[in-house]
């Protein structure tokens, strides 16, 4: 849910076209991805708990690419928590957000 957020911070602090359109493209899309496994989770789980009373702060425009990184590779690692349950649904949403995730950071490292 965070993730939209970042995204949207770092498509305003970016200054080169081709990055800031890729940029913009996350944060208007990863929304629905993130609220189709949250909803899929909830559908076999208990409700999301909100206020976790965790504080989150902007990155910098510098951190988007290992930031990104990271997101991939947790999500892989639930990914293989959520198939071991043999929860296809949540598994094939998760693969949505990664292929997602890594077509962004193709664009982003490669794309100038």
């Amino acid at each position: 849910i965070y993730l939209q957020s970042q995204s949207h911070h770092w498509h305003l602090q970016c200054h080169l076209y081709s990055k800031n359109m890729e940029l913009d493209e996350l944060y208007k899309e990863i929304g629905e991805y993130v609220d189709s496994i949250i909803e899929g989770l909830m559908s076999t789980r208990v409700a999301l708990q909100i206020g976790s009373g965790k504080q989150y702060t902007f990155l910098p425009l510098e951190q988007c690419i290992p930031v990104l990184e990271q997101y991939v590779q947790a999500a892989k690692h639930i990914h293989q928590l959520l198939d071991s349950e043999d929860d296809y649904g949540s598994v094939n949403s998760l693969e949505d957000i990664i292929s997602f995730l890594e077509r962004t950071l193709y664009k982003l490292k490669v794309l100038q």
